[in-house]
């Protein structure tokens, strides 16, 4: 690749431009920007499911290193990159419009889930050509840096800089309550405005065109409200309402007076239904009589007026996000909606982990809402994401102890099957349940479409008398319950089936360090699609944890040291990749133990990302000590790599159950990691590395950056969708720490 500026080269030199230096910055936040606002739209198209972000991270991974390894097309004179970073400008609303369209082109059934084939279609539709043409401008624009004299390094820190500014938008802006075609009108302003910036020829055609699609993006966020609301309005017509939350896009429909409340389009609540009276009642009356009871969750299903038709003297109900309850409780029935407003129930808007972890039972004095609970009900959904995942652990369940009296019961629903389970679903009902009995003393399933698992610590009423005589006693309330359905559901030949089967099932306990249920999740939806996903075993029964971690290493080892002999020229790009593999390996096990412990990920994951990104941008910065170091130096390289095993190693500390459950040294750790990666990049980039004598060859900038991002989308599909399920969290880490060791030996 050649720049009129002059050969691609690195010596040193002067400084690159302003206007570079400009285009860089605006390239990486306009980058992150986009990334974050299209996988939030494709998680709505998806009803929520998060592999369709792990799975559209390696798509963006992967586009963007192919954009970074093309070559210079002959239609395009300017090597500056101006034209695809307009070009990226116009995709970025594109790309929303897209998703938002796509189940309509598709045919899809309102609330049915597209097939796996369809979801890869959209999100390949949506994702790579943004990642594409970024990719391809990236490689550009380190090609003009270059050619002016200065280093891949340096470029690669400014455009990490970008990246910090738009995750700290991306933070930002929902926050703000601006939806995400909002945030992708602003997204495509930052790339319009890298695109006017550059050099003196040229400019008065830059400024007609960045002129024309400003005006363009100035009328559509002027009208972006109703605009939103009508392209919501093509998958829903019963819409109400609808608002993007830093938990996902919330969307309250009605029709014939029932109110049903989406989260990213799935159903987590709605009026007007028999379950909230089953589920409240079969729990309620294993306790002899509950006065105290803690909600979590279910408040627009109505669990509340079941629950104060037990007579119950307190109610405190926990709700993650406010926007929802807002939003449908003036739609609500008279009796719920009143019952909302009755002086025995107390609402509270925070997460629920924190939530149990801060009331102090022994507070009771002063706040008989923090008094030891006689019930406690969760209904947060499934446990198919790290977001609900960690309400289905151990150590969710042992704060749960925690807060409950000596007798007290613990209550939630699971999908299940009447009749016919596949093994995915066997194995992730098994993990929950052996999650509860490391905790309490008697574990109760009654089977059915959804599965009701109730704990205690003292044995569980089985008696069906016992619980109608219990029913009775309190007014026989409800329309569904009676003494014949009770006797029904406890005398029921699946009931001992499903107990025996559920012990006998080898499965792990769900933790946060180790989220099973995240991992089985994925083979339950595909299990919707076929019967060969569904006959689908889960190895890590079969594969014991240290095996699996040494036969990893034993891999990584050997393939590591195969390739330095065999492949000395490409040293450089085998540093560059490694740089983006553990990185996310390491970015991607802090994300999800800190959505586990702290249960915020959704609204600060661009806290998160800029973290991480200020890390890569320093890391490379500060390597810049040693650009000029020659190629047999190694004593930066050994202090690298044995800076990432330490980093690595205390992450995996971190991550176990000893590790603190505070935000803080997630943070740190987000930091170091980037930190060593972006020094690894660097290091890699150096003059005096190893492969010189490819940085005289053109392209080589962009070959580097393109397996940087390789790299990248190898860590991020391995580690989501392989290692963190299988291995858990801290072990996964150790990966690393000795991947990291192995180098020492190939250095």
């Amino acid at each position: 690749m050649r720049s009129p500026a002059g050969p691609e080269v690195a010596r040193g030199g002067p400084v690159s431009p302003w206007w570079l230096q400009g285009r860089l910055v605006g390239l990486g936040a306009a980058t992150l920007l986009l990334q974050v606002v299209l996988l939030r739209e494709l998680l709505v198209v998806a009803l929520g499911y998060e592999l369709v972000l792990l799975v559209g991270t390696g798509l963006v991974l992967l586009a963007s290193a192919m954009g970074a390894l093309a070559g210079l097309p002959a239609w395009m004179p300017l090597q500056r990159g101006g034209r695809l970073l307009l070009l990226l400008a116009g995709l970025a609303p594109v790309g929303a419009l897209v998703a938002r369209r796509s189940r309509l082109w598709l045919d899809a059934l309102p609330g049915a889930y597209l097939p796996p084939g369809d979801q890869l279609l959209v999100a390949a539709a949506v994702l790579l050509p943004v990642g594409l043409v970024s990719g391809w401008a990236l490689r550009l624009l380190a090609g003009d840096w270059l050619a002016t004299g200065g280093d891949l390094a340096r470029a690669y820190a400014v455009e990490s800089v970008g990246g910090v500014l738009g995750g700290i938008l991306a933070w930002c802006l929902p926050m703000a309550g601006l939806s995400t075609w909002q945030m992708a009108l602003i997204g495509s302003g930052l790339a319009a405005a890298a695109a006017w910036l550059g050099p003196p020829s040229g400019r008065g055609q830059r400024t007609a065109a960045v002129a024309l699609w400003s005006a363009v993006l100035l009328l559509a966020f002027s009208g972006s409200k109703p605009l939103d609301r009508r392209m919501t309005a093509w998958t829903h017509a019963d819409l109400v309402d609808a608002a993007d939350t830093p938990y996902g896009r919330v969307t309250v429909l009605r029709r014939a007076g029932q109110v049903s409340v989406l989260l990213n389009d799935a159903l987590i609540s709605s009026s007007e239904s028999t379950d909230a009276e089953e589920f409240v009642q079969l729990a309620a009356l294993q306790h002899e009589r509950p006065t105290r009871v803690l909600l979590i969750g279910g408040t627009l299903e109505g669990l509340v007026s079941e629950v104060l038709a037990q007579r119950a003297r307190s109610v405190v109900v926990v709700e993650m996000d406010s926007a929802w309850v807002a939003a449908a409780a003036p739609l609500l029935n008279g009796r719920v909606r009143c019952d909302l407003d009755d002086a025995r129930v107390r609402r509270v808007y925070d997460d629920p982990v924190r939530f149990l972890r801060v009331a102090d039972p022994g507070a009771a004095d002063l706040n008989p809402y923090l008094a030891p609970y006689d019930l406690v009900l969760v209904s947060m959904g499934e446990p198919q994401s790290g977001q609900t995942s960690r309400l289905y652990s151990t150590e969710f369940f042992g704060l749960c102890r925690q807060r409950l009296a000596a007798a007290g019961v613990l209550a939630f629903r699971l999908e299940g099957g009447e009749n016919l389970r596949s093994p995915a679903s066997l194995w992730r009902s098994a993990s929950v349940w052996a999650a509860l009995h490391s905790v309490f003393g008697d574990v109760l399933v009654l089977p059915g479409d959804r599965d009701l698992f109730v704990a205690s610590a003292r044995p569980l009423s089985r008696d069906p008398e016992v619980l109608a005589a219990r029913w009775q006693s309190r007014g026989g309330p409800g329309h569904l319950l009676s003494p014949q359905y009770l006797r029904y559901r406890l005398t029921d030949d699946r009931l001992p089936s499903l107990a025996q089967r559920l012990a006998q099932t080898p499965s792990p306990a769900n933790t946060v360090a180790w989220p099973v249920c995240y991992g089985l999740s994925h083979l339950v939806w595909l299990s919707r699609f076929g019967v060969a996903w569904g006959s689908a075993s889960w190895p890590v029964g079969s594969v014991g944890v240290p095996t699996a971690s040494a036969v990893a290493a034993a891999l990584l080892g050997g393939a590591l040291l195969v390739w330095s002999h065999r492949c000395r020229r490409l040293h450089r790009w085998l540093w560059a990749a490694w740089a983006g593999a553990s990185g996310m390996v390491l970015e991607g096990a802090l994300l999800l133990g800190y959505q586990g412990r702290q249960g915020a990920l959704c609204r600060d994951l661009g806290l998160l990302f800029v973290l991480y990104m200020a890390g890569l941008a320093a890391g490379v910065a500060a390597i810049g000590r040693w650009s000029s170091v020659g190629r047999g130096a190694r004593g930066p390289a050994v202090g690298l790599s044995l800076g990432l095993a330490a980093v690595a190693l205390v992450t995996a500390w971190t991550l176990s159950p000893a590790g603190p459950w505070s935000a803080a040294p997630y943070a740190g750790l987000l930091l170091a990691s980037g930190c060593c990666c972006g020094a690894l990049f660097g290091w890699a980039a150096r003059p005096g590395g190893a492969g010189t004598e490819d940085a005289s060859r053109p392209g080589w900038a962009g070959r580097l950056c393109g397996a940087d991002l390789l790299g990248g989308c190898v860590g991020a599909l391995a580690s989501s969708l392989v290692l963190l399920p299988l291995l858990g969290l801290p072990t996964t880490a150790l990966c690393v720490a000795g991947g990291a060791l192995v180098l020492l030996a190939w250095i």
